[in-house]
C-alpha cells in the first residue's frame, strides 16, 4: 500500500510487528557475541525491553502518534535491560521526545525523529564506539534525514532506510577489529535492524503477520496476576522464609510442557511456601516465599526466559507495614544494593552487609525498574548498587533517573569478585563519600577471571577455540582455551598473580567440585608460596570458576 501518514494505530501496529519480528530473531542475535561463551544475551535483552514497551503501549488511551511513541519510550525505560536495552530504550526515547504534539507523521516527521533517536542514544553512553548500534542507528537516521525532502510515501522512506540500515550493520566488522576477528557484525546492531525491518513489515499488504491477533496475544501475556491474598502482615520474628520472589517465564526457543504448572509446584514446594503458580499463553507467573530465591530462578530458566524478577525481603516489609501504622523504622545512612546470581555469592554478600538482593547476572539481566525498586526498599539515606556485571552498569546508572529523593552512588563492578572484595573492607561509620571512594578505589586494584565452555568454534587474538573447551577470561578478555578445566584454571591464575600478590580466591561454580576447587587452592599455595589460598561454594551458574586476586 502506498502510505503518506502514519496515524497513532498504524504506528502502533508498527511497534507490534518491530518486536514480533525482534523476538523471532533474538535467538540468532543472542550467537553473535564475540566471545564465544553461553551468556550472549543481546537479543533477549532487547526483545525483553520490546515487550515492556509494548505492555506500556497496549495500554494507553492515547491513541496517536504523540501517544503511542511515548508510552513505548516509557515502558522501554521501565524494562530495560543489559546495556542493549538500555541504548534502546533512550533511541525510543529521542524518538518519541521528537514527536511530541504530532497526531499523524509524515515521512518528514518520521526522519527527524530517526535523527533525534540517534543523538539521544550517543548522549547516554559514556564512551560511544563505532561499529556497534550506535552506528547503524546513526547511519539509518542519516540516510532517512537525506532522503526526507524527495520521498513522500514511507514504502519507498522505508525500503531506502532498510537498507541503510543493513549495508552499516554489514560494515560493523570494519570499525570495530573484534567484530571482524570473530567473523560477526554488532548483535546490538542486527537488533536495531530487525525493528526497522519490522516496521517495514506493518506497512507490507503481504506480510503474513496477523498484527491484530499478535497484539490480542501480547495483551494476554501482560494480564497481572493479583497475588494480594499473600501480602499479609508478616511478624518479622517469625518469618520462616525471608524472600517472596516473583517473576515471569516466558516462552523462548522450546514450547512449554503441558504440565509446566505441574512440574513447577513440584520442584518448589519443598523450597518454600504461598505459592502460587500460574501458565497461560505462553508465559508463566510465579510467586513463592523462600529462603533459596537463586534456586527457584535458577530452575525456572532450564524452561524459557526470566522476566520482572522480584526478591524482596519481608522481614523489611514488616518494618515499612509498621511504618505505615505510624511505627516509623528509622532510615539507616548507608544501603547497599547487589545484583548476585549464586546462592553461596548471595550468602557471602549478605554476611558482609548486602541489604538487598536483585537477581540477575550473566543471562538474566535486571531492569531499570528492578534496580530502582531495590534502591527503594533499601530504606537509607544513601544507596550503594553493585552492578557486578559489565551488561548491568548502564541499566544501574539509568535507575538512579527513577529514583527521586534517594542519594543513589553506582559502583562500577563488573564481577562479583570485585564487589566482595570492596565490601570485605565494608566501615558503614566511614560516611557515604568516604565508602564510595574507598569501594572504587578498590575495585580498580583487583584481578578477576572467570572459565565457562565455548559454545562455538572461533579465533580471538590468535586465541583458537573449539566449541565445548574451557575458555578463560580475565577482566573480561579472552587469554587461555583448551580441553582440560584444571589446566585451563591453572594457565589463568599464572596470569593474574604477580609479586604483589596476597590472596587467591575461588569460587566454584555449578557443575563443579569442592574437591576440584580445594586441588586447585592446593595447587595455588604451592606454586606462589607468597599468596594465600581460599575457597568458597559460589553456586553461580555458567561459570565453572570464579577466581579473584588481591
Amino acid at each position: 500500500m502506498n502510505t503518506n501518514i502514519i496515524n497513532g494505530e498504524l504506528l502502533k501496529d508498527m511497534f507490534f510487528c518491530a518486536a514480533h519480528n525482534l523476538e523471532e530473531n533474538k535467538a540468532f542475535i543472542n550467537e553473535l557475541n564475540v566471545y564465544p561463551v553461553p551468556d550472549g544475551d543481546t537479543g533477549t535483552n532487547m526483545s525483553l525491553t520490546m515487550q515492556s514497551a509494548l505492555k506500556e503501549a497496549a495500554k494507553t488511551t492515547n491513541i496517536t502518534a504523540t501517544g503511542i511513541a511515548s508510552a513505548v519510550s516509557t515502558g522501554a525505560l521501565k524494562g530495560a535491560r543489559g546495556n542493549s536495552g538500555v541504548i534502546l530504550s533512550q533511541i525510543f526515547r529521542g524518538f518519541s521526545k521528537s514527536l511530541s504534539g504530532k497526531n499523524e507523521i509524515k515521512v518528514a516527521d518520521f526522519a527527524d525523529a530517526l535523527q533525534s533517536a540517534a543523538d539521544n542514544a550517543y548522549k547516554a553512553v559514556m564512551k560511544p564506539s563505532e561499529g556497534t548500534i550506535l552506528t547503524v542507528v546513526r547511519l539509518t537516521a542519516k540516510k532517512a534525514v537525506d532522503i526526507k525532502r524527495n520521498v513522500k510515501d514511507f514504502d519507498t522512506f522505508f525500503a531506502e532506510i532498510c537498507k541503510a540500515a543493513k549495508k552499516a550493520l554489514d560494515e560493523t566488522p570494519e570499525m570495530l577489529p573484534v567484530l571482524k576477528q570473530a567473523g560477526v557484525v554488532d548483535s546490538g546492531g542486527m537488533g536495531f535492524y530487525c525493528i526497522i525491518r519490522g516496521f517495514e513489515m506493518a506497512l507490507q499488504e503481504d506480510s503474513t503477520l496477523d498484527l491484530k491477533e499478535y497484539e490480542k496475544t501480547t495483551e494476554k501475556q501482560f494480564e497481572q496476576v493479583s497475588f494480594n491474598d499473600f501480602v499479609d502482615e508478616h511478624d518479622a520474628d517469625n518469618i520462616t522464609f525471608t524472600y517472596c520472589t516473583e517473576f515471569f517465564v516466558y516462552e523462548s526457543d522450546n514450547i512449554f510442557p503441558s504440565d509446566i504448572e505441574d512440574i513447577f509446584k513440584a520442584e518448589f514446594d519443598p523450597k518454600g511456601d504461598s505459592m502460587l503458580v500460574i501458565h497461560q499463553e505462553g508465559v508463566v507467573k510465579t510467586h513463592i516465599h523462600t529462603n533459596v530465591p537463586v534456586e527457584v530462578l535458577a530452575f525456572a530458566t532450564k524452561y524459557g526466559v526470566l522476566q520482572d524478577v522480584k526478591i524482596e525481603n519481608m522481614r523489611l516489609q514488616n518494618e515499612e507495614m509498621k511504618a505505615a501504622k505510624g511505627e516509623v523504622t528509622p532510615k539507616k545512612d548507608i544501603g547497599i544494593v547487589v545484583i548476585s546470581m549464586g546462592d553461596g555469592i548471595t550468602e557471602i554478600v549478605k554476611s558482609l552487609g548486602a541489604d538487598i538482593i536483585v537477581g540477575g547476572g550473566q543471562t538474566m539481566n535486571p531492569s531499570i525498574e528492578d534496580i530502582a525498586h531495590a534502591v527503594e526498599k533499601a530504606n537509607a539515606e544513601h544507596v550503594i548498587v553493585f552492578p557486578n556485571n559489565k551488561n548491568i552498569i548502564l541499566a544501574a546508572e539509568k535507575a538512579k533517573d527513577l529514583c527521586e529523593g534517594y542519594d543513589v552512588r553506582i559502583i562500577p563492578t563488573k564481577s562479583v569478585q570485585q564487589c566482595i572484595s570492596a565490601m570485605i573492607m565494608y566501615n558503614p561509620d566511614d560516611g557515604i563519600d568516604a565508602t564510595e571512594e574507598s569501594f572504587k578505589e578498590i575495585i580498580s586494584s583487583v584481578a578477576y577471571g572467570q572459565i565457562t565452555n565455548a559454545v562455538r568454534d572461533t579465533v580471538i587474538d590468535d586465541i583458537e577455540v573449539h566449541e565445548g573447551d574451557f575458555i578463560a577470561l580475565i577482566k573480561n578478555k579472552l587469554k587461555v582455551s583448551g580441553a582440560e578445566l584444571m589446566e585451563v584454571s591453572k594457565e589463568m591464575i599464572s596470569q593474574m598473580v604477580s609479586e604483589e600478590s596476597s590472596l587467591v580466591t575461588i569460587y566454584y561454580g555449578e557443575g563443579t567440585t569442592q574437591a576440584f576447587a580445594e586441588e586447585l587452592a592446593a595447587y595455588v599455595q604451592e606454586t606462589y608460596d607468597f599468596v594465600d589460598a581460599e575457597v568458597y561454594n559460589g553456586g553461580q551458574p555458567v561459570y565453572n570458576i570464579l577466581v579473584s586476586v588481591d
